[in-house]
């Protein structure tokens, strides 16, 4: 593989998180000798939007490629890389007309990991999964509003990472779909099995670590939804009765870690795969409580009064983030109330580490 120079000098900030004083600037000598030579060069593969490095707990140099978008990977030479992958992540639930529910929240890309993973030398296309799109708009009096939008699938080295399955509606509008990465949070007011959380994670990888969980459950009435789930952990379920003050939906499922293989300096601060959060319906509450998202990009689900009662809502942050393969934060209310906004999914990532 390529010849990294290892001549290391101080300490500067650290690239990786649990090994802050591992890193260093180059010696004044290796500056030199690598200037004359063209500078640093990686030989053994290239690609992608984003090119790192960062030295773990052993005092190795790590080169990373972050390919946020469609691109190709060259690799110039047989040898072992380790590769991670997540889909893009499900929308949050979408209102439909005078709803009186929260709605659930999108699930997380299904991701894959796999570590010395053979590779040879040749051209690997790569395929970005983009996340759930949501409206963005208050929704009200569309019969094809329900269901949010599932993630896109991330393909690369013959694989495929499912999108997340968008979070659930309230009662029976739209199309509905359980399959896909991780499962999306019931909504509410409905019978089984949209006020269940789906379980998601029905395309399993041979000889790949595969990553997917289920979202939380809302329940039959005039309740709040459940989360999406995360690629860490399911999404939690609403708490609280029908027409309840303080019904409180689900919180996204959480995610995964993955700076101490690839920095700090990709996904959320090395995470990625959060679940959104379901939606708050407050039946004449406070519209304080927000579901919060799950760790690794998950957006927070939104809160809405009932409208006979005020209508005060909090949409922002529904959003799942980018390059994390994030749910979206499920709406809430409905009928043109703010808070029947629902959160689109992060868009997904591939990542290659060698060294």
């Amino acid at each position: 593989m390529g010849r990294l120079f290892g001549g290391k000098i101080g300490l500067v900030q650290g690239a990786n998180v649990n090994f802050p004083s591992m890193s260093g600037v180059f010696s004044i000598f290796d500056q030199y000798y690598s200037k004359r030579r063209g500078g640093w060069k990686n030989t053994f593969a290239t690609g992608g939007d984003n090119l790192l490095s960062y030295i773990d707990s052993n005092g190795d140099v790590w080169t990373v490629l972050e390919f946020t978008q469609p691109g190709t990977l060259v690799c110039n030479e047989p040898g072992l890389c380790d590769v991670f992958m997540i889909g893009g992540g499900g929308a949050g639930g979408r209102s439909y007309g005078n709803n009186d529910t929260g709605k659930g929240g999108g699930g997380a890309g299904m991701a894959l990991w796999r570590q010395s993973f053979p590779i040879t030398a040749g051209s690997y296309p790569i395929t970005v999964g983009l996340g759930g799109v949501s409206p963005g708009t208050s929704e009200s009096n569309n019969g094809t509003y329900g269901q949010g939008n599932f993630g896109g699938d991330t393909i690369a080295f013959g694989v495929t990472a499912k999108g997340g399955v968008g979070g659930h509606a309230s009662d029976n509008y739209g199309s509905f779909s359980t399959t896909g990465g991780c499962g999306g949070g019931g909504g509410a007011r409905n019978n089984n099995p949209r006020d269940s959380g789906s379980t998601g994670g029905g395309f399993p990888v041979a000889n790949w670590t595969n990553y997917t969980n289920a979202g939380g459950n809302s329940a039959s009435g005039n309740q709040s939804g459940g989360g999406g789930g995360g690629i860490g952990g399911a999404g939690s379920s609403q708490t609280g009765g029908a027409n309840d003050p303080n019904s409180r939906a689900g919180a996204g499922g959480v995610g995964l870690d993955f700076s101490p293989f690839f920095g700090s300096g990709v996904g959320a601060d090395g995470w990625f795969g959060g679940g959104g959060g379901g939606g708050t319906y407050c039946y004449g509450g406070p519209i304080a409580y927000r579901a919060a998202g799950g760790q690794g990009g998950g957006g927070k689900g939104t809160t809405a009064q009932e409208n006979g009662t005020g209508g005060a809502s909090d949409a922002s942050d529904v959003n799942g983030m980018a390059n994390t393969g994030g749910g979206g934060g499920g709406s809430s209310e409905g009928d043109g109330n703010p808070g029947s906004i629902s959160g689109s999914g992060g868009s997904g990532v591939v990542i290659v580490r060698f060294r």
